[in-house]
């Protein structure tokens, strides 16, 4: 059969039968690939269907009696020349292949060694209790006494003999000193320097093979001194932390791999014949770390090649090199990330094509027979390989399709029957894991469903406090409030009932002020007061309330002396949780839910929380109630002041106008002939007077504004003419100044609405400032249309205003220091024209700097409306 379907190979039409051979080989490698993926998308529930394969031309039964024909009749040189190439070719490609699998399947076993060592030497910390006291003793203590560390060898000697992948278990301290090692020889040593020290010291830990230097020293009778021989061996280790019950890393337990058990698990097998072989190469060094079959081992020796090269760059592959023996070989590399190796499967080039160089011999007889015989078993042949071949191609078929329920059973006893039933096994393992990766998802999707849950609570109570946190800043009755949050707390984690208690003012006892739930108000009704003391048995608010600590009764029938209120009959779990702000109870907030087991640990937290900000908005009401009352006194006072000055300013009006108008009487020489000197005192007078009266005026606007009182006349303003006026009384002001007064106006400013004489006193007063404060210089008046309005300034070279004065500018009675050392005055002039100027819907402005002088902006609209009655109260009233 062998020969037959080389001798079909050879013709070079490989369709007919690789067609469904590679079919196969598809179907078996997209398994594979399935296989190795974690197959935990709902997606890969099945393996997709693929397209079906293109459609054959020529049936095998067919292909298989031309080719017999044609074969007998096709000179015998071809023949020979094909084979040789394509056998050549086909058993290098198959060394190459099983070089691969080798190198595959030597790494797997080196992985899964690896993974049960380190697990067997987890399983040395999963003695009882008590053998783990003993271990742990032996590195928590300074200094462990010898019987136990007797104890703990002897413990560990016993679990070195039930296994072969270590050759050593030894514990070290964090400080790097060995206290028990089944080699006593090792005890009391230091690892300080080893590779593996540092890492181990924070979780396990397999140390990748490295060359260690054994001393090891020999007493020599000859002479005085001992022998000291020194020995570089391959080692590995792998370490997993010792923790005291706190689960801080006390010690380490280390395990030295046996590396003869490896060098087992690499060793030579028959399908090596007799140059194949597997070794591991170290990257530190380039050192094979397992011995070799040819030659003498020495881990210290550098070797190299392209295959150990590329096994170092950490890449998987295979092919035709030049071997570390100088050898052309066959070769398949890999890297095992776990002990940091690279691994290499090698076979002479030699042997691996002997059985090419025996077809070469054999080929003339075998083409000649072959010809003879190929019409005869050509019939046979096609019967015995086509049917077999259909049915996997057919099976094939349908598994790609996803259909595993058909198997081939194929009978024959030959490598068609092998690899029938190899497919049929891989179909039933495939289905196996198709079923298991169902399982997995299925608990996947329950545990996603059980963190959603969880989420959608936590979202709940977030948002639960969150809600609360809202209402404090906007809800001001702390009943209102309140009520809201016991409302809302019933509402969102469905309890029972939920009450909140307030401490009494004189501290014995609690009262319900707030409930919702369960009959409610019969409780609001029935229970108003609990007192505290030290009998607080049975009564979970009372216990609270006098510990100040939380209080959970998750059963209440456990506890022999629950109060069980009758109005809450289906109470089974309560819980109490102090209100408290610093060190003082201000309340108590109580649960009542109807299952055992309500309250959990990380609802209470959340229900901490809420009771915290309780406590927040209690105080806050508290404070808030205080600020009212505060604000109330502090309105009277002020109200009260601004009509004392209303009064007392017109009561000062009226008996100086007398005293001016009488003056001027006397001026005027109405009640006799004055002269020049009576009439230069008299002058004085009535300056005094007016000055005084405009000081009157000003207190008593400012008054009116403070209170609501003053109104605007609004009418028709002509701009210009009121400027005029406001600059024939400004040349007044600088007569007999150093000061020049200079006008800026622009021509036809438009008229506006406002209040003609509130407008006249805001540009004298501006005006007059810029005067009082400029000892020598100029002042200017400018005014101009702008936007829908019009701007006015005034502009001085005087004393200018600091940065640090600017605030005080506008604010009443406020002078700054540089004005109060040029003119004095009492502060309220630019104020009453700030509010002036702002009922008018207008802005005003300035921009000074201390020495630069000063320049006030005045921006009017066109149009102004007059304001309410009340809207010229001042800020700050």
């Amino acid at each position: 059969m062998i020969s037959c379907i080389a001798f079909l190979s050879f013709s070079g039409h490989k369709s007919v039968i690789a067609t469904p051979i590679l079919m196969i080989n598809a179907t078996i490698e997209r398994i594979r690939t399935y296989l190795r993926s974690d197959g935990m998308s709902e997606e890969t529930t099945n393996i997709p269907a693929q397209p079906d394969q293109p459609a054959i031309r020529i049936s095998i039964g067919n292909a298989l009696n031309i080719y017999s024909l044609a074969l007998a009749i096709i000179p015998v040189l071809v023949v020979i020349s094909v084979a040789l190439g394509l056998f050549g070719q086909q058993a290098r490609d198959q060394a190459l292949n099983q070089m691969k699998f080798i190198a595959q399947a030597r790494a797997e076993e080196v992985e899964r060694w690896l993974e049960a060592s380190q697990l067997r030497l987890l399983s040395v910390l999963a003695l009882p209790e008590r053998q783990l006291v003993q271990i742990r003793s032996t590195v928590d203590n300074q200094r462990p006494n010898a019987e136990t560390i007797s104890l703990v060898r002897g413990l560990l000697q016993d679990q070195l003999n039930a296994q072969d992948s270590f050759s050593e278990f030894f514990i070290y301290t964090p400080s790097g000193r060995i206290n028990v090692s089944t080699n006593i020889s090792n005890e009391r040593t230091r690892i300080n320097e080893a590779p593996y020290f540092e890492p181990s010291l924070n979780a396990p830990y397999i140390q990748p093979a490295y060359l260690r230097t054994i001393t090891t020293t020999q007493e020599t009778p000859s002479i005085e001194s001992d022998t000291e021989t020194t020995t570089v061996v391959v080692d590995s280790v792998i370490t997993t932390p010792i923790t005291n019950l706190e689960g801080e890393i006390i010690g380490v337990l280390a395990g030295r791999l046996n590396l003869n058990t490896l060098n087992r698990l690499l060793a030579p097998i028959d399908a090596f014949g007799d140059t194949g072989e597997t070794y591991l190469v170290s990257s530190q060094k380039f050192n094979i770390i397992t011995p070799t079959r040819f030659t003498e081992y020495n881990p210290e020796i550098r070797y190299d090649s392209r295959g150990i090269r590329e096994a170092l760059f950490k890449r998987t592959g295979g092919g035709f090199y030049t071997n570390y023996r100088g050898e052309n070989v066959i070769g398949a590399y890999t890297w095992i990330d776990a002990i940091s190796a690279g691994l290499l499967a090698e076979f002479d080039e030699d042997e691996a094509l002997e059985a090419v160089n025996h077809v070469r011999d054999v080929s003339l007889v075998a083409a000649i027979v072959m010809a003879v015989l190929g019409l005869v078993v050509g019939r046979f042949v096609t019967r015995w390989l086509t049917r077999p071949i259909a049915r996997l191609t057919n099976i094939a078929q349908l598994a790609i399709k996803g259909d595993y329920t058909q198997r081939a059973r194929l009978k024959q006893v030959s490598e068609i029957g092998r690899l029938g039933f190899a497919f049929d096994t891989m179909l039933d393992n495939l289905v196996q894991s198709i079923r298991e990766r169902n399982a997995r998802i299925r608990e996947v999707m329950e545990l996603s469903a059980s963190l959603e849950t969880r989420v959608a609570e936590r979202t709940r109570d977030l948002r639960l406090a969150s809600d609360v946190s809202r209402q404090i800043t906007t809800i001001l009755d702390i009943n209102q409030l309140l009520q809201e949050v016991v409302k809302s707390t019933v509402e969102t984690f469905k309890f029972y009932a939920v009450f909140i208690f307030r401490v009494e003012q004189t501290d014995s006892g609690i009262e319900i002020i707030r409930a919702a739930g369960a009959n409610a108000n019969g409780v609001l009704d029935v229970t108003q007061y609990l007192p505290i003391n030290t009998d607080t048995a049975g009564s979970v608010v009372a216990q609270a309330a006098f510990t100040g600590q939380i209080v959970t009764v998750n059963d209440v029938t456990i506890p022999l002396d629950y109060f069980s209120d009758p109005l809450l009959p289906k109470t089974r779990a309560q819980l109490a949780i102090p209100i408290m702000l610093g060190t003082k109870l201000l309340g108590i907030f109580d649960f009542h839910a109807t299952q055992t087991g309500r309250f959990r640990p990380e609802e209470i937290s959340t229900l901490i929380t809420l009771a915290e900000q309780v406590a927040i908005a209690m105080r806050n009401a508290q404070l808030f109630s205080q600020a009212q009352a505060a604000q109330q006194e502090a309105e009277e006072a002020n109200r009260v002041k601004s009509q004392f000055l209303a009064n007392m300013s017109h009561e000062l009006r009226t008996p100086l106008n007398a005293i001016l108008n009488f003056t001027e009487f006397v001026m005027d020489g109405d009640l006799g002939e004055i002269n020049e000197e009576q009439e230069e005192t008299l002058q004085k007078v009535v300056s005094s007077g007016e000055h005084l009266l405009s000081l009157i005026n000003d207190i008593l606007d400012i008054t009116k504004i403070e209170v609501g009182m003053l109104e605007l006349f609004i009418e028709d303003v002509d701009i210009n003419q009121s400027l005029k006026a406001v600059i024939s009384t400004g040349k007044g002001l600088v007569k007999g100044k150093p000061i020049e007064l200079k006008t800026e106006i622009e021509e036809g400013l438009p008229i506006i609405s406002g209040d003609r004489r509130r407008l006249h006193q805001v540009f004298l007063n501006l005006l007059s400032n810029a005067v009082k404060f400029t000892p020598s210089g100029s002042v200017t008046l400018s005014a101009k249309r702008e936007e829908e309005g019009v701007h006015i300034t005034v502009k001085d070279t005087g004393v200018g205003i600091a940065p640090k004065d600017h605030a005080k500018v506008f604010e009443r009675f406020k002078q700054t220091e540089s004005g109060l050392r040029t003119a004095g005055g009492t502060g309220l002039g630019l104020p009453i024209s700030k509010h002036f100027v702002e009922a008018h819907g207008g802005r005003i402005w300035f921009e000074s700097d201390l020495g630069q002088g000063s320049t006030f902006h005045v921006w009017l609209p066109m149009k102004a409306e007059k304001l309410p009655e009340g809207d010229m109260a001042l800020e700050g009233k």
